[in-house]
């Protein structure tokens, strides 16, 4: 699993070696390789079988429009051409599966989990103002 974890701010638009790729796209990039030169057990992760996990308040899943990744996440879990199209050295045959291994949980969901797994988020909001 790689995570992607946001409390206020968005996911950033680029680097500095490549302008147009957004920071979900640029990480998606990097978990479909595998990396020998990393400390174990990092090395024995399978890309193809790797997922990403974005989590965020839940205030932004249910207000997605707000975010850029409100809108990118949903885009490529639908649509593996506009992450090609964001990848374009990547064939999009390769990416195919990605979309299926792209989720979105919340700190909301992680506190119902494990209860004082995010103990600066009890400070901000009550969980109740969050819930369904």
């Amino acid at each position: 699993m790689v995570f992607e974890a946001k409390v206020i701010s968005d996911i950033s638009t680029g680097v500095q070696f490549d302008v147009l790729r957004n920071q979900i796209a640029r990480t998606i990039d990097v978990m479909l390789d595998s990396n020998p030169h990393l400390q174990p057990p990092l090395p024995e992760r399978h890309p193809e079988l790797t997922c990403f996990v974005l989590i965020t308040p839940e205030i932004f899943r249910k207000n997605p429009e707000s975010r850029l990744y409100g809108w990118l996440l949903p885009a490529y879990q639908r649509d593996p051409v506009l992450l090609q199209r964001h990848l374009p050295h990547r064939q999009l045959a390769d990416l195919e599966s990605v979309p299926k291994r792209l989720g979105w949980l919340t700190w909301e969901d992680c506190n119902r989990l494990h209860r004082g797994a995010c103990p600066w988020f009890q400070h901000s909001r009550s969980e109740a103002e969050f819930s369904d």
